[in-house]
């Protein structure tokens, strides 16, 4: 008797181990989800005040009205045209806003040399018998159409401290000027005949309340809304420039 007793009791006590050891298991596995749930939970009301404070830039699309010859010709067309419309402009404004819900702070527009070479190069392609010379140095163009010769820095850095949220202000982003009067040239040269104009690419750099950093490409690209010329030689074209 006294050794099946002895038997049993070193069962119950083996199986009681065995349950204990399975407990702690199960205790730490418990443990470890609940850590992974709080971790979730953690990292998903980061992302909902991430969200809240988000700010976001955008370009509103702008119109460029070119013209050539004597446009008073055009009767038939004045009317696509407000009187307070400035034909050829030295400057293109493009309305700038905030459309998050946050605000947007520390903001930085930059441009760089590329956008200018690849309007020289079309002008070139277009225009064989009235090239441009350039030569590049680091940021720096020196450009030249065998008249006149240009010196500036083709890299451009336009800053901002704050945009208010939820488009409730607008802000005036101002293309150089250098990269709007080759971009008239081509326009002029086009005229009545569009040609595929290459994109405008601007890097936008921006914080938002909490310190996050963005960095958001924007390629805005100029196309043909309208275009006519009559047969002696006058005549306009309407060109939008709209973010893409």
């Amino acid at each position: 008797m006294y050794q099946p007793l002895k038997a049993a009791m070193s069962f119950f006590r083996s199986k009681k181990e065995t349950i204990k050891f399975c407990l702690e298991i199960l205790t730490g596995f418990s443990t470890v989800i609940s850590s992974v749930i709080v971790i979730l939970t953690l990292h998903e009301m980061q992302i909902q005040r991430n969200n809240a404070y988000m700010p976001d830039i955008i370009f509103e699309t702008t119109t460029v009205t070119i013209s050539w010859g004597n446009p008073e010709n055009l009767d038939n067309y004045k009317s696509l045209v407000g009187a307070d419309t400035d034909l050829n402009p030295s400057s293109i404004n493009i309305p700038v806003k905030n459309i998050g819900v946050g605000v947007a702070k520390k903001i930085s527009f930059t441009m760089d040399t590329d956008n200018y070479l690849s309007l020289l190069n079309l002008f070139n392609e277009i225009n064989p018998e009235n090239q441009y010379t350039y030569t590049q140095k680091d940021s720096r163009l020196t450009i030249s159409n065998g008249l006149q010769e240009f010196n500036f820095t083709a890299s451009f850095r336009d800053d901002k401290t704050f945009l208010l949220p939820d488009a409730e202000e607008t802000y005036n982003f101002v293309i150089p000027f250098q990269y709007v009067s080759l971009l008239r040239e081509i326009f002029l040269t086009l005229r009545a005949s569009p040609n595929d104009i290459p994109d405008l690419q601007i890097q936008v750099f921006f914080e938002d309340v909490q310190g996050v950093k963005y960095n958001k490409t924007i390629i805005l690209s100029p196309e043909p809304i309208f275009a006519v010329e009559d047969s002696d030689g006058n005549g306009l074209a309407i060109y939008q420039i709209a973010m893409k």
